[in-house]
């Protein structure tokens, strides 16, 4: 048996899908700290509570599931000069996956439903 951990990520939509191209990961807009504590074998699912950061439309869904492959964190340059920290990782096939009933929203900061 292998000891394997799950780790859940905070990652808009945009970033998620930038990452899935990439074959990495990348978590708390492009900080390493969060990196460095998945192993490779770990699994990762990627919540994404916006389409985009900090303003895009609100989604709160699971938006991909991956698994560590690298080891340490590097950073990624892009083209807007936003040169955050990614890991290398697989990435599955996948839909979003709502976390609310259709028609439920979270209200920021809440943990109760709103309709």
């Amino acid at each position: 048996m292998t000891d394997r951990s799950h780790w859940i990520g905070v990652v808009s939509r945009k970033h998620v899908l930038l990452g899935v191209q990439g074959g990495s990961v990348q978590l708390n807009h492009g900080k390493r700290e969060p990196l460095q504590r998945p192993c490779p074998g770990d699994g990762v699912a990627l919540y994404s509570p916006r389409t985009a950061w900090p303003d895009g439309d609100l989604l709160q869904a699971f938006t991909a599931l991956c698994v560590v492959t690298g080891g340490e964190p590097h950073q990624a340059e892009t083209a807007d000069d936003f040169v955050p920290w990614r890991r290398d990782a697989a990435c599955l096939p996948c839909s979003d996956a709502p976390i609310k009933p259709a028609g439920v929203a979270v209200r920021p900061g809440s943990s109760d439903g709103v309709a």
